[in-house]
């Protein structure tokens, strides 16, 4: 279980250093949005190539925090490429 933990953080961490880069915070912001919801996928078996296409389509008529909340409900119950 360690060993799991640690590869999880490492990924993190080199990501968190990428944003570091980000031309503009809100840029960083989506990026940080972006992974946090295809973690999110990740971690409850969920297609991502097709959670992916999904996010890059509706990502940007995202507005608010409610809109983000209600992309990462429906990326959860995407589960294959039906």
């Amino acid at each position: 279980m360690a060993n799991f933990n640690k590869r999880a953080i490492r990924k993190f961490a080199i990501v968190r250093n990428n944003w570091m880069f980000a031309d503009t915070e809100a840029g960083a912001h989506a990026s940080a949005m972006f992974y946090s919801l295809l973690c999110t996928a990740k971690v409850n078996d969920v297609n991502i190539y097709v959670a992916m296409k999904y996010l890059f389509n509706e990502i940007p008529k995202a507005k608010s925090i409610e809109d983000f909340e209600r992309l990462a409900d429906i990326i959860m119950g995407i589960t294959s490429l039906a």
